[in-house]
Formats: structure tokens, C-alpha cells, sequence
């Protein structure tokens, strides 16, 4: 089944009574009939591997990519706050985010979802408003070498992504920074800034270089098709993993206040995954700059074949 789209498997009675098998095994209540109990208290025999045994064999036997896939419980799973452990988060909210930067964590995870796809739109936008300007080859007979041309469009083109980001970022610090100093807590100032720029910041990096290279290329808004399918794929990936579980993953998620011990014991995963998007920004827009030599040399894309000149093909 393709990665977040809702399949109903279609049920017997044979599958019926092995989940409910699994159900009561997992389960204290042990009533016959029932399935399914708001808040039904485990079984006190029951092992944390038994139960993600259970909960694996019930998932393959729906088809998979279910609520009851191991990987998904371990990221929905709840613990109850005791009031010691609610004092430690609030000391740690203070002591190592200092209150901004907790909220700046939220900023980033929902910003993030935006800034991975709507750049690649101002990309597009740049290469379709040269066609229907007929301004291609006015650019092409300047004397500004080609890789002058695309990173200085590529870096004005970030900057103007950013700049709104900054701005919302700047009213959402100022509250906040408002909030902590009448509590009398010594805020980070420069929380919002720190995120941005190593979680923001490479995202929306990479989604312009993809976009630019592309755009290039194909001369249309494939780049918007493209890069809106991996996007797609980057968003329903996530899912599993709302509360950190960096890997690779282009769109990271943590969509929670707080929380700050299990950010920080993160923190260098998400470091890494932010050099490497940022790395292959750097690598599409310098493949951009030869792209481009060749086609103010007359080369392009005409019918799904490589041009050379306008009379030749390759």
C-alpha cells in the first residue's frame, strides 16, 4: 500500500477472531466479546516484546503500514507525567532553552512543512517569466559569466524566501521574550536565529537548488511536479517520527513544547541531516551553473532530446 493512503482491509471471520485472539492476550479484561475499550489496562504478565510481537503480527495481518506497526506505537506511545518528572521539564524548559528556544523548536517544525515545497514555486516562476519576457537571451549576451549570473539570482531568490520567515519570527520571539521576562525568566534572544538558520535554512536551500536545476533543464514547471512528489513522500515519512528520529529525513519533525532532554539527545543527528541537505544545495546549484553555460552556448531540451544548437541534436 503506497506510504500514508487509507486502505480498509477486507475482514473474515477467521482474521476477526485472530485479532481478537491477540487483543485479549494483550489485554487485563478478559470478557468475552469485547474488542476494543477506551483506556483497557495491559495485562500485568505481558511483556514489552510480547506485546510488540502481537502488535506486528496484527499489522501484517491487515496489510501493513497500520497503527499497530511497531515502528508507529514507538513514536504514539505515552507515558504519564508524574509532578517530578513535569518539574524537571519545566527546569530544563528554563534552564536549557530559556524559554524561547522551546517555542522556537515549534516555529521550525511547522515552518519546515512550508518552506520544503513553496520554493521550488519561485523558482519555476523565474524561468517561465524569462520565456514569456523573451529575456533569456537578453541575459545570455551579458558579459557576467554564467556562474555570477545563477548565484546571484539563486542567492536573491533565498534571501526573499527567508525574509518573510524572519519577520514572523521576529514577532513570535518578541512575544515570547515579552512573556518570559514578566515571569522573570532570562530568555534566549537569539533562539529564533540559531534555529532558522540550521533548521530552516538548509531546507529551503535545497528545495531552490532543486527547483533552479531543474526549471533549468526542462524549462517548465516539471520541477513543481517533481520535487511536489518528494515532498509528498518526505511528509508521510515523517509521520513516524513527530518527536524527533532526524535520520535522513529531508522534512524533520518536532512537534512538541518541550520535551527538551530528548531534543537535546537528538541534536546531533539533526545536525547531521541539516549539513547534508545543505551540501547537496551547494552540489545542485553548482551542476546548475554548467547547465546554464550550455545553454547560452544554444544547447537545451526540444522534444525529449539533448540540443547542441538549434539546428543540431546530440
Amino acid at each position: 500500500m503506497p506510504s500514508g493512503i487509507f486502505s480498509e482491509p477486507a475482514g473474515s471471520e477467521e482474521l476477526d477472531a485472530l485479532i481478537r485472539e491477540y487483543i485479549r492476550e494483550a489485554e487485563a479484561n478478559s470478557e468475552e466479546g469485547v474488542v476494543i475499550v477506551p483506556d483497557v489496562p495491559v495485562s500485568g504478565t505481558l511483556s514489552y516484546e510480547r506485546f510488540r510481537e502481537l502488535m506486528d503480527q496484527v499489522n501484517r495481518l491487515i496489510g501493513g503500514h497500520s497503527a499497530y506497526d511497531p515502528e508507529y506505537l514507538e513514536h504514539s506511545t505515552r507515558v504519564p507525567q508524574t509532578y517530578e518528572g513535569a518539574l524537571e521539564e519545566y527546569s530544563a524548559i528554563v534552564e536549557k532553552d530559556r524559554y524561547t528556544g522551546a517555542f522556537a523548536r515549534i516555529f521550525c517544525d511547522y515552518m519546515g512543512l512550508l518552506l520544503s515545497l513553496l520554493p521550488v514555486f519561485l523558482a519555476v516562476a523565474r524561468i517561465l517569466k524569462d520565456k514569456r519576457e523573451q529575456a533569456s537571451q537578453v541575459i545570455w549576451s551579458k558579459r557576467a559569466s554564467s556562474s555570477c549570473i545563477i548565484l546571484s539570482r539563486y542567492l536573491a531568490a533565498l534571501a526573499m524566501t527567508m525574509l518573510p520567515v524572519i519577520l514572523t519570527a521576529a514577532c513570535c520571539h518578541f512575544r515570547c521574550a515579552s512573556a518570559a521576562a514578566a515571569a522573570g525568566i532570562p530568555a534566549d534572544q537569539l533562539a529564533f536565529v540559531k534555529y532558522i538558520a540550521g533548521w530552516l535554512l538548509p531546507g529551503a536551500a535545497f528545495t531552490l537548488a532543486a527547483g533552479f536545476l531543474i526549471s533549468e533543464l526542462t524549462e517548465g514547471i516539471w520541477a513543481v511536479l517533481f520535487h511536489g512528489l518528494f515532498w509528498f513522500y518526505s511528509i508521510f515519512q515523517s509521520f513516524t517520527g513527530l518527536n524527533g528520529n532526524f535520520g535522513l529525513k529531508f522534512v524533520p519533525r518536532f512537534n512538541s513544547f518541550g520535551n527538551t532532554e530528548l531534543f537535546f539527545s537528538q541534536l546531533s543527528d539533526l545536525i547531521v541531516n541539516r549539513i547534508v541537505y545543505l551540501a547537496l544545495a551547494v552540489l545542485l546549484i553548482m551542476l546548475c551553473v554548467p547547465v546554464y553555460s550550455w545553454k547560452r552556448r544554444g544547447g537545451g531540451i526540444h522534444y525529449g532530446k539533448l540540443c547542441k544548437s538549434r539546428h543540431g541534436s546530440l
